[in-house]
C-alpha cells in the first residue's frame, strides 16, 4: 500500500562510526544498546511496510532495552494515538535536545506533524533537506511533497534519486512505484514494484502495492492475486481492502463485500474494523442500497465508540455526511457534518486529527449549502479553508480549496466559470473531475465529457481508508461507469 512518508519516515540506526563512515549517507544515530538497536530496526521495517500494529511491540522492547533512544520513542508515538502518543513524543523531543541537528529537526518534524503544525512542519522538512541532503529517507520526504504539490516529475526525480543513494533500500521502489503510476507509466511503475517484492519476498506491503498499480493498469485479475498474496499475512488487513476493490471494478459487490467480511475476525484491532465496516458501507451506496450503507456505518459507528476511538468516531459522522451530500440530501447532511465537528472538540485528538476533521467539515459544508441555493453560507464555509490553504505548508489545503471554487461558481449560475475552475483541479480531486464531465455534457461539449469520463473510470483507484473513511473515487466510477457494467 501506499502511506504518505510524511507519516512514516524514520531514520537508519548504524553501530559504530565505521558502519556510518561506509554509508555516508544516511541519519547516523547511535544507542548504546545492541538490543535497542536491533529491535528498532526490526520494528521500523514493520512501521515502513504499514505493519504498525506489530512494529509497536518491537520499539516498546527498544525502548526497555535504552530509555534514552530518542527516536524509538519517536517512531512508538507514530504508533499510537490521542494522549499516549502525545506523551510519548514529547518524551523524544526531550531526549533529542543533545542530539545532531539532523536528529533534531525530524523527531521536531514528526512533533509537528502530531500536532498539525503546518508552518512547523514545513519549516522542519525544509531544514532536514539541508541537513541531511544525502538522506534517502529524507529524499522521499522531498519527494511526497512533491506529490502533494502535484509535481509528478519532481517527484520521480526525487525517489530515483533515493534509489542510487541506496539501491537496497526497499521503501523506494514503493514510493517511486507509485509516483510513476500516477503519470499512467504503467510498466514502469510495474518494474519497480516488482523489484520491491524482490527486495521484501517475505513482507505483505510489496505485493499489496504491485496490486494497487495493477490495478491502475487495469489488471483487475491480476491485481486481486496480488492483494490476495498479501492478505495471507495475519493482521495485514489493508489487503483486503485491496482484494475488495478489484472485486467492485469487476461489479462484484457481494465477493467484494465477502472479502471484508473474512478480514473482519483478523483485523488486529477495531480501528481497522471500523474503516473496513466504512469501505463496505459505500459498496452499499454505490449500488443504491442506502438503507444498507447506512446500517453499515451505524457498525462502525458503534465500534469506534465502544473502542474509544475519538477520532474514528467523529470521522464516521462526517462519512454519514458526505454520503448524504454526493446523494443530494444536503439537508440531512448537515446535522451529520455537525455532530462530527462536536465529536473532535477536546483534548482526546491530537492536533492533526482535529484539523482533518474541521477542514473535512468545512469541505462538505460547502458542497451542501451550494447544493440548497446557500451561495453566501457557501461562500463562507470556502472562506475558512481560503483562510489557511494561504501558505506554502498547506499544499494538501489548496488543492481542496481549489476543487470548492467551481462547486461555488456553479450555484451562482455561473457555469462558464465553474468549468474553467474545473481544469484547475488537482487530477487526484475525483470530485471535481466528475463535476466538469457533468458541466461539460450539460454545455453540450460532448468530446471533452467523454474524454473526461474516460480518463476517469481508466484510473481505477482504491481509495485509502486509512487516511480518511470516504471513499469518492469507488462513488465517483459508480456514477460515471456504462450502465452495462453497474449490474451486479
Amino acid at each position: 500500500m501506499r502511506r504518505t512518508v510524511l507519516v512514516f519516515a524514520c531514520v537508519w540506526v548504524q553501530v559504530g562510526a565505521a558502519a556510518v563512515a561506509a554509508e555516508g549517507r544516511e541519519i547516523p544515530l547511535a544507542s548504546q544498546s545492541e538490543e535497542a538497536l536491533g529491535a528498532f530496526r526490526r520494528g521500523r521495517d514493520l512501521y515502513e511496510s504499514s505493519r504498525e500494529f506489530e512494529a509497536r511491540g518491537f520499539f516498546q522492547k527498544a525502548i526497555a532495552a535504552d530509555n534514552g533512544f530518542a527516536l524509538a520513542h519517536a517512531m512508538l508515538a507514530r504508533c499510537l494515538a490521542g494522549e499516549a502518543a502525545a506523551k510519548e513524543m514529547e518524551t523524544a523531543v526531550s531526549l533529542a535536545a543533545g542530539l545532531g541537528p539532523a536528529e533534531r529537526a525530524l523527531i521536531e518534524y514528526w512533533r509537528a506533524l502530531q500536532r498539525g503544525d503546518d508552518a512547523r512542519m514545513e519549516a522542519e522538512l525544509t531544514r532536514l533537506g539541508q541537513v541531511a541532503a544525502d538522506d534517502w529517507r529524507i529524499e522521499l520526504l522531498l519527494g511526497e511533497r512533491a506529490v502533494d504539490e502535484g509535481k509528478g516529475e519532481e517527484a520521480v526525480r526525487r525517489f530515483r534519486r533515493a534509489v542510487e543513494l541506496n539501491p537496497q533500500a526497499a521503501e523506494a521502489y514503493n514510493h517511486l512505484g507509485f509516483a510513476l503510476s500516477d503519470l499512467a507509466q504503467h510498466d514502469a511503475a510495474i518494474t519497480a514494484m516488482r523489484r520491491y517484492v524482490a527486495l521484501k519476498r517475505d513482507d505483505p506491503n510489496p505485493p499489496d502495492s504491485l496490486g494497487e498499480v495493477l490495478l491502475r493498469a487495469g489488471r483487475l485479475v491480476d491485481s486481486e492475486g496480488s492483494f490476495r498474496r498479501a492478505a495471507a499475512a495475519p493482521q495485514y488487513w489493508y489487503a483486503a481492502a485491496g482484494v475488495a476493490t478489484a472485486r467492485f471494478f469487476r461489479g462484484d459487490f457481494d465477493g467484494g463485500r465477502a472479502a471484508i467480511r473474512d478480514e473482519l475476525p483478523l483485523a488486529p484491532d477495531a480501528a481497522a474494523r471500523v474503516r473496513l465496516r466504512a469501505l463496505a458501507a459505500w459498496s452499499f451506496f454505490v449500488q443504491g442500497r442506502r438503507a444498507d450503507g447506512l446500517a453499515a456505518l451505524e457498525e462502525a459507528e458503534r465500534e469506534a465508540q465502544a473502542a474509544n476511538l475519538f477520532a474514528l468516531h467523529a470521522q464516521v459522522a462526517v462519512t454519514r455526511g458526505a454520503y448524504f451530500v454526493l446523494a443530494g440530501e444536503a439537508a440531512a447532511a448537515l446535522p451529520a457534518l455537525q455532530a462530527g465537528l462536536d465529536r473532535s472538540a477536546g483534548r482526546k485528538l491530537s492536533g492533526a486529527e482535529q484539523n482533518a476533521i474541521r477542514r473535512s467539515v468545512a469541505a462538505w459544508r460547502t458542497r451542501a449549502f451550494a447544493q440548497q441555493g446557500l451561495v453566501t453560507e457557501a461562500a463562507q464555509a470556502l472562506r475558512t479553508l481560503e483562510a489557511e490553504a494561504v501558505t506554502p505548508a498547506n499544499r494538501g489545503l489548496a488543492t481542496v480549496v481549489q476543487g470548492l471554487r467551481p462547486v461555488l461558481a456553479e450555484a451562482r449560475g455561473d457555469l462558464g466559470g465553474a468549468l474553467t475552475q474545473t481544469a484547475l483541479c488537482s487530477p487526484v480531486d475525483w470530485l471535481c473531475r466528475a463535476q466538469r464531465v457533468r458541466l461539460a455534457d450539460k454545455r453540450g461539449d460532448t468530446a471533452l465529457a467523454d474524454q473526461v469520463r474516460r480518463a476517469l473510470l481508466e484510473e481505477r483507484r482504491r481509495d485509502l481508508i486509512w487516511d480518511s473513511l470516504e471513499p469518492t473515487y469507488l462513488w465517483v466510477w459508480s456514477q460515471l461507469r456504462p450502465p452495462a457494467s453497474a449490474r451486479n
